[in-house]
Formats: structure tokens, sequence, C-alpha cells
């Protein structure tokens, strides 16, 4: 008896002993890499805590909220620390993310995938699979390549995460306050550029051309390039948009949206542009259906509005001519040196590409669009169009698949749309299917969705589309029950 209660102490002071030497050796780890490493170390601690609220299934919508919040300002992070790979610490907790929501869903209910959802693995699968192509120098290109079709993964996330619509408004609240703050750095950056701006063209592997038209710097913010920060403002834009159908905080959205168009035309993005008044039309178009053609008037002239204002001051500041230049040539952009360059690359390289590698594609990462650091062993691509990247990347099966998720959102997400009954879910099932049209529009011209966080974002919104019905149903049964 007395040996049996002396192992169970001992079991005892094992069992608490081993967090305390884990502990003390990730403690020394991290010591002694702080020294050696100072700024590696401290730029991938800053994802720590939405990789430890991961962890706990009551902190992981925090955790989800932490990685959206965090997402935007990885770009200055790089600058301050000068570490590349600064967002792959989020990439990481984002992996956790789906990895605990899908082990829980297996081990408490049986997993069923839509076929949405097979679809977007399926192109996932692919894409992993195309790291391996023969024209893929190394796996650091792949994975690079890789990265932006790796956010589809926010898919699943969002099917197994969000339950409530207390937390798609969370969600709402963290992009607002984050987008904000972006803009408004956004606005000083174009007037005052600093050294750290300077700093994130350096960290990045873009053509510094990039970031630069007649002579003026584009806001970029803190993101990685001007169309990363030009998409982003759209996504904005549509949501405070479809918010503003609703009665409270007009005021305080109309002077969101004001900031967000002012910094959309100072990344002097035609593409993004045409975009936003693509999604806007879409969007009045529902509005039409539904027969609310005076609130859709009403909106059109509001925005219509804020945009020929802000254009018009534009035009009058002889300290803005690039801006000025491009809003004079929207009427004749088939005119213009940008697309008639597109067209000529199109045809000269990019679909003759296409045409004599049709069902292998070369592999993921090699349509990285104005990346000036590609090996010169491997043959690489400037595709300028969201679809021919994915039919250089993956074949024409790739962007056959992407074609078919794009198709199949859209018709389950208009039909979810005109099904819903609570007013807020549905001004929600507005805002993400406009934003679906923005990015098929601008991706005519660039690969959108290689512009992080918004792929993040874009994916995550794929998720919650259809997810809304099941929202509204499950709010009204418990409110029957109460």
């Amino acid at each position: 008896m007395q040996i049996e209660i002396a192992r169970r102490l001992q079991r005892d002071s094992v069992k608490k002993l081993l967090p305390f030497l884990s502990l003390a050796g990730l403690s020394i780890f991290v010591a002694v890499s702080i020294v050696h490493y100072p700024l590696t170390v401290i730029t991938l601690l800053l994802g720590l805590p939405a990789l430890f609220l991961l962890i706990n299934e009551k902190t992981r919508f925090i955790g989800l909220l932490t990685i959206f919040a965090l997402a935007p300002f990885m770009g200055i992070v790089k600058a301050f620390t000068g570490v590349r790979y600064a967002p792959f610490i989020l990439d990481i907790a984002l992996l956790l993310l789906v990895t605990f929501c899908i082990l829980k869903e297996v081990i408490l209910n049986r997993l069923r995938l839509s076929s949405l959802g097979m679809m977007i693995a399926l192109l996932i699968i692919l894409a992993a699979v195309q790291m391996l192509n023969p024209n893929i120098p190394g796996l650091l290109t792949g994975l690079e390549g890789f990265r932006s079709s790796y956010q589809a993964i926010g898919f699943f996330g969002c099917i197994l995460l969000m339950q409530s619509k207390k937390q798609i408004k969370q969600v709402v609240f963290v992009l607002s306050f984050s987008s904000l703050l972006v803009a408004i750095y956004g606005v000083k950056q174009f007037f005052y550029p600093s050294s750290i701006d300077l700093n994130i063209i350096a960290m990045t592997t873009a053509s510094p051309v990039t970031y630069t038209t007649l002579e003026q710097l584009r806001a970029f913010s803190t993101m990685s390039g001007p169309f990363h920060l030009g998409i982003y403002m759209v996504m904005v834009i549509l949501m405070m948009l479809s918010l503003l159908q609703e009665k409270g905080r007009r005021l305080i959205l109309l002077l969101m949206i004001t900031i967000f168009l002012t910094v959309l035309l100072l990344t002097v993005t035609r593409g993004n542009w045409i975009g936003l008044f693509g999604a806007m039309a879409f969007y009045n178009f529902l509005l039409v259906l539904e027969k609310k053609v005076r609130l859709a008037f009403r909106t059109s002239v509001l925005v219509g509005g804020l945009i020929v204002g802000i254009a018009l001051f534009v035009q009058s500041r002889p300290y803005l001519p690039a801006v000025t230049d491009y809003l004079t040539s929207l009427d004749t952009i088939t005119e213009t040196p940008h697309f008639k360059g597109r067209i000529a690359g199109w045809g000269s390289t990019a679909i003759p590409a296409i045409l004599s590698n049709p069902f292998i594609g070369y592999g993921t990462g090699s349509a990285l669009d104005a990346f000036s650091h590609r090996s010169i062993h491997f043959t690489q691509f400037t595709s300028h169009s969201l679809y021919l990247k994915y039919a250089v990347e993956m074949g024409i099966g790739g962007l056959l698949l992407f074609l078919l998720i794009l198709f199949s959102s859209m018709k389950q997400g208009i039909k979810t749309y005109f099904q819903l009954k609570d007013i807020y879910l549905k001004l929600i099932a507005g805002w993400i299917l406009s934003f679906i049209v923005a990015v098929s529009i601008s991706g005519l011209s660039a690969p959108m969705l290689d512009a992080y966080p918004v792929n993040l974002y874009f994916w995550f919104l794929l998720g919650l589309l259809p997810k809304l019905k099941d929202i509204e149903t499950s709010e009204g049964l418990s409110l029957k029950a109460e």
C-alpha cells in the first residue's frame, strides 16, 4: 500500500515537473535565439498571442480576430525588423485554427464538405502539387508561390468556426478599425513619405517601379504594394456601403467611406477603381431586383457625389498630377500605354505559353507578377491577370476549377441573399457578393488574390456566404426556444 502511494506521489511530481521543464527549456531556447537572432525572434513573437488563443476552444474565435487585426500591418513589421517572412507566424496560426476546427468536427460529428468546399480543397491540393512542377527550381520558390493559394484554407476556418451574428459583427468591427488605421497611414504616406516607407519597398521582392507613376509615389500604406492597398480599400468601402442601409451611425460610416475613397484614389490603381464601380453596379442591380429602386438610386447618388467631389478636389491640386492623369484617362483607357502593354503581353507571352503547355502548367510561383528576384533558371511569366495566372501555373484545369468556384459561390450566394430575412445578414450577403464581383473585375488586369491579407479575407468571406442562412435559422430557433 505504501509503495503504491509513493508511486502515485512520484507520478504527480513528474506531472508537475514536466510543464516546468518544458517552460524552462522553451525560455532558454528563446533567450539563446534572441541573443543570436533578436529581430527574427521578436517578429515571430508578435504572432504568439494568436497561437496561444487558438489552442483553447473558448478563445479560438478571439485568435481568429487577432489574425485579422494583425494581418494588414505585417508589411510595416517587416520594415521595422528587416525580417521578410514576418507573416509566416500568422500563416501557422491560420493552419492551427483550421486543424483544430477540423479535429473537433471529426471527433464530435462526421466531417462533411459541400461541393464548393471540395472544389476549394481540390484547388489547394492542386496548387500544392504544382510546387513540385519540374519547372520550379526549388521548394522555397514553390512555397512563395503557394502562399497565395494557401490562404484559401480560411474558407474552412470560417465554415467550422462562425456560428452567430454576434461573431460576424465582431469581424466587421475588427476590419473597420484596422482598415481605418491603414487608410490614415496611407494618406500620410502619400504626402509625407518617410524612411520606413522606403524600407517597406526595399523589403518586398516587387520591382520599385510598381510603387511609382509619373514620378509620384503611390499610396501603399502598411501593405506590400499599392494594388494590395487598393483592393483592400475596395473591400472595406463595399462593407461600409452595405452597412449604410442600417439606421444609425450613418455619419460615421459616410466619413469612413470618404477616407477610404480618398486612399483608393491615392493608390492610383485604375483596375481597382473599375472593380469598385462594377461591384457597386452589381449591388444596385440586386436592390432593383428586390424592388428597392429608391434605395439603389439614393446610394448611387450619394457615392457618386462623394467620388465626383473627391475627384474634383484632387484635380484642383497641382501636386497630384498622377491621380489627375489616371482619372482623366478612364474614358479612354483602351488607348493608354498600360492597357496596350497588357494586351500585347498577353498575346506575345502568357497566352502562347498556356497553349504550348495547357494541361500541366509551369508550377506554383512561375507567374508572380512584378517580382524582381525570380531565378533565371526556370521559365517565368508576368501574367497581369488573375485568370491567366491560374492557367499559367496550374494549366487549363486549374483555371476552370477557379472559375467554377466563383460561379458556384455567386449562384449559391445570390440564392442565399434573396432567402435571408434578417436585415443585417442580408446586408453582409450583399457585401460579400459585391466584393466577389470587384475581385473578379480587378482580376482581369492583375492577380488580385496574390494580395495579402485581402486573399485571406476573400476566402474567409467565401466561407461565410453559405453560412449566413444556417446562422439565421439557428438564431431564429434559439429565439423561439426562449
